[in-house]
């Protein structure tokens, strides 16, 4: 964790917000980071990492423990937003490092987006059983209990995945 280790998330969340800017991302808040006009680049990227950083950790855990699908929803946004913000500003990082966690979040997203397909097929079982007519609802019953199945797999993939040696 070259990057990471240069500030903790406790220095990164002092600051002084006076004269201070939201920080924008693909067109999206950075997570409430907020840019001070004074501080280095690199202190920024820092507390935008330490940030996300802790989003990932939290919602890691969580949908690791599969609290419910929000977490591991939550966990791909966060790893989206960190992959664009080490391809925006890689020039200013160490190019083993920058490489390096572009393909572990690459990997990440990889292994959670089977489980996250499952969930949002599953959640949208209810819409596609009321679209149909009444004498089919029930067809898709077999659907469900693939998908149920489906799921439980990806999510132990998922699990296992993470225990790994990688």
């Amino acid at each position: 964790m070259i990057i990471l280790a240069k500030c903790s998330p406790a220095k990164a969340s002092r600051g002084n917000s006076r004269g201070s800017e939201k920080m924008f991302v693909s067109g999206e808040p950075a997570v409430g980071v907020e840019k001070q006009p004074r501080k280095m680049s690199g202190e920024v990227i820092c507390r935008i990492l330490s940030r996300l950083l802790n989003d990932l950790v939290n919602h890691a855990s969580r949908a690791r423990a599969a609290a419910d699908t929000e977490c591991l929803h939550n966990y791909r946004i966060a790893l989206r937003r960190s992959r664009a913000i080490l391809g925006q500003f890689k020039r200013l990082m160490p190019a083993d490092a920058a490489a390096h966690f572009s393909r572990e979040f690459r990997w990440l997203g990889q292994i959670t987006g089977p489980l996250r397909d499952a969930d949002v097929h599953l959640a949208a079982i209810d819409h596609y059983r009321s679209e149909l007519p009444v004498e089919l609802r029930s067809s898709l019953d077999s659907l469900q209990q693939y998908l149920q199945l489906h799921r439980k797999q990806e999510y132990e993939n998922f699990v296992q995945q993470l225990d790994g040696d990688r």
